[in-house]
């Protein structure tokens, strides 16, 4: 997506990342599906937060589209800063504290039980 003039998506979650990682402008067209809201929850955060723009399912048709594409080529995101990388910063936050308090690393490798059975 980094070398991507502007982008049309659902705003699923990876294409979510995307776009705020690549400030690429975007126009989110979520799904018109009534059990898909999380689309259109996160393409209205991320148009909040100046990353794209929304297109809702409903309004989509021929002049729309065309209209939202020519208003997305004059379109410049907005930096969004976010954590990208937060499974990772978790896991050395844990160990920070566990560190901290004393405690020794504890292996990652499961157990083995050798008791009889």
């Amino acid at each position: 997506m980094e070398a991507a003039r502007w982008s049309i998506s659902q705003c699923d979650y990876g294409t979510a990342v995307d776009v705020i990682r690549t400030r690429t402008p975007s126009l989110f067209v979520p799904s018109a599906d009534t059990n898909n809201r999380k689309q259109i929850e996160r393409a209205k955060r991320l148009v909040y937060w100046g990353a794209g723009r929304l297109l809702m399912p409903h309004h989509l048709n021929t002049a729309s589209l065309v209209n939202e594409i020519h208003q997305l080529t004059k379109f410049e995101a907005r930096r969004v800063n976010f954590e990208l990388n937060g499974a990772h910063n978790a896991a050395q936050l844990i160990e920070q504290v566990v560190y901290q308090n004393g405690h020794k690393p504890v292996s990652t490798q499961p157990s083995i039980d050798k008791r009889p059975h």
